[in-house]
């Protein structure tokens, strides 16, 4: 949970600091993801990675995709995020199934692994 000095910063800076703080957490969470959309607040944004990126893609159009790095995994991440308009307005005729401040979990389609090993593939292709 964010103090209220930390919820009036940027979003870059929130960003941030969740891939500091949390990022590796997060990547072993969407291991075993294949019919959820974990997204994490960064303000007027919310982001979602790997596993949760591709989920996110297929629901919203004009998704945002960067590909990051961590010092502590060794392979690129694919990050996508979306506003918090588009969230909000997509919460307000589908399933939220946890609904928190900075923490929302969307129900989705379950995942192809093959669809999104190939989606993750051209992705992070100019980034390697």
């Amino acid at each position: 949970m964010y103090t209220d000095q930390q919820s009036n910063e940027p979003c870059g800076i929130r960003l941030m600091r969740l891939m500091e703080t949390r990022l590796i957490e997060i990547i072993r969470q969407e291991r075993s993801n294949d019919k959820s959309i974990h997204l994490y607040g960064t303000g007027g944004y919310w982001v979602a990675f790997e596993e949760s990126a591709y989920l996110l893609c297929q629901v919203f159009s004009a998704e945002v995709l960067s590909v990051i790095s961590h010092a502590s995994y060794p392979f690129p991440i694919v990050m996508a995020s979306i506003s918090d308009q588009e969230l909000a307005a997509y919460s307000r005729r589908h399933i939220v199934k946890r609904n928190e401040p900075e923490y929302k979990e969307l129900v989705a389609t379950a995942i192809s692994f093959e669809e999104y090993r190939r989606w993750h593939a051209r992705e992070v292709r100019e980034f390697m």
